[in-house]
């Protein structure tokens, strides 16, 4: 369709819609496309809007036309007869009331509750509860990933806090043996110092007793029966002397460690039991080698063999072979003894207990639960180790490893 020609250069291209409205916008705002051409400015009248339009031929901008569009807004739908402003608030608001229900319900069931339960749980972690788990919602989304990773991290924390209450008992218990076995050393140490002071202050009235009977036996002229009855009297000074003087070896009375035999030790304890062992008819047999040293406190080692051989006594049958038997070789690894019995044995229940301070399996008034206690802290004080072999019926071997001089 041809356009028609304004004024000058100014034409209309009635392109686009074409009907009785765009015809009669298009007279009525004629005035407005020209002042946007003129103007190169956009112009507004009412709901039309007129803009210039332009062109480019290489570097230069040149005024093209103009066009005009028209920005038509719905009418809003209108209210039934008879309804207010009022009316329509109150819809709008009920109408909002609703969703905003909707909208906290879902969330309610979606969101909070869950998170409510993961809440519940975690006071439970606090107060030390970890084996009630959270409850997943089921529908295994981000909100059943987090109760799930909640849920692990709830048994590592229990797992971790058994095993550090455990850890914490056995150091208490640990520490509460520590404490009596240096309750008990003490004591045994005074002990031990009493009983040599009291040696020792038996054993010089005692050499005088001794040096007057043999003196009153070399000046003679004593009857038969008198000369009898000093000799009786000399054996039983002799053999008091003897005691005290093993009391006096078997006292605190050395410090540090020495080289010593442990042939000698073993025979010192030999002898400090033979008197029960004979009474009980019990045979000791002691092969230990001549050449086998041990770097120790030699009183405290001779306290270790006495308190095994004493022990072995005690798990003796009544019936049966009544055999202590003592083994020591020197090994690479330092000295390697055995004390062997064919007692009673022990059980497994009874070995893992053995060393521990005041277990005993012997009858009421019979036994401390002192010894192996004893003897287990003076072999690791000395750097050793001791294990208990044992079956019940047939009997029990103690091992010990002590370090070689």
């Amino acid at each position: 369709m041809a356009g028609k020609v304004l004024s000058g250069d100014i034409g209309i291209n009635p392109l686009g819609a074409y009907d009785d409205e765009s015809a009669e916008l298009r007279a009525e705002n004629l005035d407005l496309l020209v002042a946007a051409y003129d103007t190169e400015r956009v112009q507004r009248r009412g709901d039309v809007i007129a803009i210039p339009l332009h062109s480019r031929r290489g570097a230069q901008r040149q005024r093209w036309g103009a066009a005009y569009i028209r920005l038509a807004i719905p009418a809003l739908p209108a209210l039934p007869r008879g309804t207010d402003v009022a009316t329509v608030a109150v819809i709008l608001a009920v109408s909002t009331l609703v969703v905003v229900g909707f909208v906290f319900l879902l969330l309610h069931l979606l969101v909070l509750n869950p998170l409510s339960r993961i809440s519940e749980a975690a006071t439970r972690v606090s107060a030390g509860r970890f084996d009630v788990p959270v409850e997943k919602t089921g529908r295994h989304d981000e909100i059943d990933d987090l109760i799930d990773s909640f849920n692990a991290m709830m048994g590592e924390i229990g797992q971790k806090r058994e095993a550090l209450e455990r850890r914490v008992e056995e150091m208490v218990r640990k520490m509460r043996l520590t404490e009596q076995r240096l309750v008990l050393t003490d004591r045994l140490a005074a002990m031990g110092t009493l009983a040599a002071g009291i040696a020792h202050e038996i054993n010089n009235p005692l050499g005088g007793m001794l040096n007057a009977v043999q003196a009153m036996k070399r000046r003679g002229g004593l009857s038969e029966r008198n000369e009898r009855y000093l000799t009786l009297v000399e054996d039983g000074l002799s053999r008091i002397r003897d005691v005290t003087q093993r009391v006096l070896r078997f006292g605190p009375n050395r410090s540090g460690a020495e080289s010593a035999s442990l042939r000698e030790i073993v025979d010192d304890a030999a002898r400090f039991s033979k008197h029960r062992l004979d009474r009980s008819n019990v045979r000791l047999e002691v092969d230990v080698d001549p050449d086998a040293r041990v770097r120790g406190d030699p009183a405290s080692l001779g306290q270790v063999f006495l308190n095994l051989v004493l022990n072995a006594l005690d798990a003796l049958r009544s019936d049966g072979e009544r055999t202590i038997r003592i083994v020591g070789r020197r090994v690479p690894e330092g000295v390697h003894v055995v004390v062997e019995d064919t007692g009673e044995g022990m059980t497994d229940d009874e070995r893992s207990q053995a060393f521990n301070l005041f277990f005993t399996t012997k009858e009421a008034g019979k036994g401390t639960g002192l010894g192996l206690s004893i003897v287990h802290q003076i072999v690791t004080e000395h750097g050793g180790t001791i294990e208990i072999e044992s079956e019940p019926g047939v009997g029990t071997e103690i091992h010990l490893h002590l370090p070689a001089a």
